[in-house]
């Protein structure tokens, strides 16, 4: 795994391939861009026949994060019946790694709003590390019970680079997602991409998502 390498990911017993191109491609120019992408491609799930969609989803995904980025989730101000689905049972489930979160934090009956709460502070070590808190709402899509699911914040620590043409990249390195209240539980309930057909008799067995060379 090398900064600038490709994703794998292995979705309906399909490997596709995420290129260097398509991440480039979905980079967002400014950080509010950056923390939609961050969540929006994890609220719409697309069947075994739409691998093209999946892969223009992913490197959406992961044209936010830095390639060895890591997702904390914080539930501790939810009851253990509510945090423990949102946390996982499985190894993988609760594997910090973007490529995890990407095939199984995933949402298919809610959008997320998502808003910088203060302006992005600088971290120490150079001016080129920032840290932004946020507030996210989780809605209820048609179907399902309007209004409000969930709301909690992010803490993103980000990376500031430039691009070629000298306009600013950011990259999310380390986020915490903490979710303050759950008022629908069952929309808030994650449903991962089956990396196989049919699926694995032992979920946790293997990753579903990894950096290529």
């Amino acid at each position: 795994m090398g900064i600038g390498g490709e994703w794998q990911i292995n979705v309906y017993g399909q490997a596709l391939r995420v290129s260097i191109d398509m991440l480039h491609a979905f980079e967002p120019y400014d950080i509010k861009d950056v923390l939609l992408n961050s969540l929006a491609p994890l609220t719409h799930q697309y069947s075994r026949s739409e691998a093209g969609r999946i892969q223009k989803q992913a490197a959406a995904f992961f044209s936010a994060f830095e390639p060895h980025a890591m997702w904390n989730i914080n539930v501790d101000n939810l009851p253990e019946e509510i945090g423990s689905i949102l946390m996982g049972v499985t190894e993988n489930s609760r594997n910090l790694n973007i490529g995890f979160r990407f095939m199984r934090f995933r949402f298919p009956h809610l959008w997320f709003e998502v808003s910088p709460l203060s302006l992005p502070e600088w971290m120490p070590g150079g001016h080129s590390n920032i840290k932004i808190t946020s507030l996210w709402k989780a809605w209820a899509r048609d179907g399902h019970s309007s209004g409000i699911a969930a709301y909690g914040i992010t803490k993103d620590n980000i990376r500031m680079s430039q691009r070629s043409d000298g306009k600013p990249l950011f990259k999310i390195v380390f986020r915490t997602f903490e979710v303050v209240q759950v008022l629908q539980p069952e929309p808030l309930t994650p449903v991962p991409y089956p990396a196989n057909i049919p699926p694995l008799t032992t979920p946790s067995s293997c990753p579903a998502a990894a950096m290529v060379q």
